[in-house]
């Protein structure tokens, strides 16, 4: 038995003729008659009792028709909450990362996103903002945070400032600048500084220098 045959046992049931019923389904006489046979063989019972002026239930067929109701209304419920729950599933946002931003901004913004979308699945990967940069264009990452938004991402993507992470500048010890709490950037102007692979970190080193 199969779910098909409790739809096609109940229209039967609720026309009491086979052809109305056939046109109610979109199926031909024919082939409803014999889908009723094979429901009638898989319960082995005869569920209409058939003549010459038409169909009717069968006692058989009057005690199965709230329980085919029933088993049908549970299939269609279990098809909808699976579409729903398949439809939940395939919320996903995928947000690339640097550390920076995580310790920062994402840790605590995640929580809160969390709470209010909890059918939202969010995906983090961390990655340089090279990366992060193809993987936008690939469409593999709904966000990426950069740590930056130099000019050219702005022409190809919507770039919006959420947060300000500090810029800090390491130096060795006895550096002149060692001591001072604060460093203006055009103290360093002057400095040599180990700077970023532009493949990685695009356009970061310009914004640094600038």
């Amino acid at each position: 038995m199969e779910i098909r045959h409790l739809r096609y046992f109940i229209a039967v049931a609720e026309e009491m003729n086979v052809t109305r019923a056939a046109a109610r389904l979109f199926l031909t006489q024919p082939t409803l008659s014999r889908q009723i046979r094979d429901l009638e063989k898989a319960l082995d019972v005869e569920l209409f009792l058939r003549s010459a002026n038409g169909w009717k239930l069968s006692p058989a067929g009057i005690h199965f028709l709230p329980q085919a109701r029933e088993l049908l209304d549970l299939a269609n419920q279990t098809t909808l909450s699976m579409r729903q729950f398949a439809d939940c599933r395939q919320h996903v946002v995928a947000i690339g990362y640097i550390a920076p931003a995580f310790s920062g901004f994402l840790g605590k913004a995640l929580p809160v996103f969390r709470e209010k979308h909890p059918d939202i699945e969010v995906r983090l990967f961390e990655l340089s903002p090279g990366a992060q940069i193809e993987e936008l264009r690939a469409a593999r990452l709904d966000i990426a945070l950069l740590g930056h938004g130099c000019e050219p991402l702005r022409r190809e993507f919507e770039v919006v400032s959420i947060c300000q992470i500090p810029l800090e500048a390491v130096v060795p010890k006895g550096h002149p600048l060692a001591d001072l709490e604060t460093i203006e950037l055009e103290k360093l102007r002057s400095q040599p500084f180990i700077g970023f692979l532009e493949a990685t970190f695009p356009g970061r080193n310009e914004i640094i220098t600038q």
